[in-house]
């Protein structure tokens, strides 16, 4: 499954976005920016933990021996295509956390350099 096994799974850009945060932190100033980038890396991850429980609760359900008889296709094919496009969506957002903490990092080198 792409969302924690793919290099570009969700798993995999929010453990790289949460080791940036933190290298950042140990070697430049703490500023305000940083703290809302962290807490917004949170909210996302919180907020794709959760649906990713849900839909595996409601997928045991659809799969619970003796209640279903049959599956239906369609139906795992809207799960499929729900579960993928949040999937997008919360890398999306990932991505532009670490897009600003870029930003950030290269405000920081640049004031560095201009104090030097």
């Amino acid at each position: 499954m792409e969302w924690l096994r793919d290099r570009d799974g969700l798993l995999h850009i929010s453990k790289w976005a949460r080791n940036s945060i933190v290298v950042f932190s140990r070697y430049n100033e703490y500023p305000r920016e940083l703290h809302d980038l962290k807490t917004e890396l949170k909210k996302i991850v919180s907020e794709s933990n959760n649906f990713f429980l849900d839909i595996l609760e409601e997928l045991a359900i659809i799969f619970e021996p003796m209640k279903h008889n049959k599956i239906n296709i369609k139906i795992l094919s809207n799960y499929w295509d729900k579960v993928k496009m949040k999937h997008e969506i919360y890398k999306k957002n990932i991505k532009k956390v670490i897009s600003r903490l870029l930003i950030l990092d290269e405000f920081q080198r640049q004031t560095r350099y201009m104090l030097y």
